[in-house]
């Protein structure tokens, strides 16, 4: 059996949030939802996970200033940043041209569509 793939997923949306983990349910994935940004850069030091999958909304700060954080962190730069977010209007004003920048996913989204591209990325086969 593969190994299980830790993704932090930070996101504020709890229907979302829910959406997903319930989707990577049958897969070696443990898929962990971090509310803030605080609490997913907190997650990320702690877990030093397989992939952080982030919003650019949310309510303590925007998700570029977490990727920012985590970029200037030795810890956490060099972990793989998904983007899913709502914001597409402004969204040039995102560090795209970083390297840890793996993919990113405009909502709304085909939700198997994004867990298939996700498994992709870890290694994971799908049935």
């Amino acid at each position: 059996m593969p190994s299980t793939k830790i993704v932090v997923h930070v996101e504020d949306n709890e229907d979302v949030a829910e959406m997903l983990a319930i989707v990577f349910e049958e897969f070696p994935v443990n898929w962990i939802t971090a509310p803030t940004g605080a609490d997913g850069l907190r997650l990320a030091r702690e877990l030093h996970p397989d992939l952080l999958v982030l919003d650019l909304m949310l309510p303590d700060m925007s998700g570029r200033d977490v990727f920012m954080q985590m970029r200037d962190d030795p810890q956490l730069k060099r972990i793989p940043v998904w983007v899913l977010s709502v914001i597409w209007w402004n969204a040039n004003l995102f560090p795209w041209h970083e390297s840890s920048i793996v993919s990113y996913t405009f909502k709304p989204f085909d939700i198997y569509q994004f867990r298939d591209r996700v498994l992709d990325l870890l290694g994971i086969e799908r049935q």
